[in-house]
């Protein structure tokens, strides 16, 4: 059974690295491995698009929860939600 991708997307890079660099972006995944009954979002270096290396991060459920309500709360706060 292969993974499961729930967000997969190039998106523009704001870090030190991307600065001056016009159109710089990096890919971002959501993604269930394969076996693991956890999130795990990785966000992979620069210009590279689907690449297999790159900084994860692992969430189990309780954590999933805090990052989604704080994602809700950020949109909400910047109009990108109706509170």
């Amino acid at each position: 059974m292969g993974s499961l991708l729930y967000f997969d997307e190039m998106l523009p890079a704001a870090d030190q690295e991307a600065l001056g660099q016009p159109g710089s972006a990096r890919y971002v995944e959501l993604i269930k491995t394969s076996g693991d009954h956890e999130l795990h979002l990785r966000i992979g270096p620069l210009g590279q698009e689907a690449p297999s290396e790159g900084f994860r991060v692992k969430f189990d459920r309780d954590s999933a929860r805090r990052f989604f309500d704080g994602l809700e709360g950020a949109m909400i706060y910047l109009g990108y939600l109706d509170g």
